[in-house]
């Protein structure tokens, strides 16, 4: 193994640059350190080029494939959605999201990721009314004057 291969496999496919949060071969470094990190790469390599036993080779070429190639962790999903001024917004949003993924547009693995996102917005709205609600009912209280 080249320099180059064992710098792309140590460091993995470098994208984008000014990481807010450590990635895995970061953590991997700082837990272990850049040796064992070399290391480990080093012995996988070596059991998927030179391995008699078929299950460790292909276990140790999956591996090595990982750090070249890792799977994205979703896609961009283009789709337009309502402006959300109230919970009937986020009700109707949910139905263009249905219908995108009964058109194919979008897998049922992106619908439901915009489904846990539209219920964390519907949280958010339903937590927001009842506070209101709230400041009303005490304020309509101080006016009765049952509260100071």
């Amino acid at each position: 193994m080249n320099s180059a291969e064992g710098a792309l496999l140590r460091h993995g496919v470098r994208g984008n640059t000014g990481r807010l949060t450590p990635n895995k071969t970061t953590n991997a470094k700082r837990i272990l350190g850049d040796d064992r990190v070399s290391s480990l790469i080093e012995m996988h390599w070596d059991i998927a080029n030179n391995c008699e036993k078929i299950e460790q080779k292909v276990s140790a070429q999956q591996f090595l494939l990982n750090k070249l190639f890792p799977n994205a962790r979703s896609n961009t999903v283009k789709i337009e959605l309502k402006r959300v001024e109230c919970i009937q917004d986020i009700s109707d949003n949910e139905n263009i999201v249905m219908a995108s993924i009964c058109a194919g547009e979008m897998t049922l693995d992106e619908g439901d990721r915009l489904f846990q996102l539209l219920q964390q917005k519907r949280a958010t709205h339903e937590a927001m009314d009842v506070v209101e609600q709230v400041k009303l009912l005490h304020q309509r209280m101080k006016d009765a004057g049952l509260i100071t």
